[in-house]
């Protein structure tokens, strides 16, 4: 199975498009997980 994690700059259109081409895909926005205003580093979990 494919994993996402999206930005919470990334494209909602594009979110949009990807779960209706694929339902069973597991996307998760940063945002859905409270990582909205982390930097990348930390939400790469190399520390930040």
């Amino acid at each position: 199975m494919l994993r996402l994690l999206a930005d919470e700059n990334f494209n909602g259109y594009i979110i949009r498009g990807l779960l209706y081409r694929r339902p069973d895909l597991a996307l998760v926005r940063v945002q859905d997980v409270g990582l909205g205003e982390a930097d990348d580093p930390t939400i790469l979990g190399v520390g930040g």
